[in-house]
């Protein structure tokens, strides 16, 4: 039996502050909360970059997130 070496890689991401406010108005404006597809054809990006500002939202309390069956709607917080 060969021995598996597990390997742990964490990058950084660079979080553009525009598009980051263009995602917070597109959760905003979805009162029964948004979803990465909605973000993404609300702003023409992809599905990845959706998530990836949707989830810095999350991070930053702006956004929470709830998961609903198989969707993940995004929501604005009420923490300020």
């Amino acid at each position: 039996m060969s021995d598996q070496l597990k390997i742990s890689i964490n990058y950084e991401t660079t979080i553009d502050p525009e598009l980051l406010e263009k995602v917070e108005k597109v959760v905003e404006s979805n009162r029964f909360g948004a979803t990465v597809a909605d973000v993404k054809r609300a702003l023409n990006i992809n599905r990845s970059t959706a998530k990836r500002y949707l989830e810095a939202l999350v991070s930053l309390g702006k956004a929470k997130k709830e998961k609903r069956g198989i969707m993940t709607l995004y929501y604005k917080s009420n923490i300020q």
